[in-house]
């Protein structure tokens, strides 16, 4: 039976909450790691494809910053 890996995490997440402390129990949680590892993987894949972003340059530090309205209150 083939599922979307996000609907197997969603039923081993709640496999694993409703199974009480078990050899089972570690069997669920060592599926839900792998499947998120394989998550995890996929994403990377995917951010991998996307163009990277120039990092915009920073404001000058020579101006002082901006008076807060605290600050005039007081």
């Amino acid at each position: 039976m083939f599922q979307r890996l996000e609907d197997r995490i969603k039923a081993l997440c709640l496999k694993a909450a409703t199974t009480p402390q078990s050899p089972e129990l570690t069997g669920i949680l060592q599926q839900l790691k792998a499947a998120l590892a394989e998550h995890t993987q996929r994403m990377r894949k995917l951010a991998a494809g996307f163009p990277v972003m120039a990092r915009p340059e920073r404001r000058s530090t020579d101006t002082p910053p901006p008076i807060s309205i605290e600050a005039e209150i007081r």
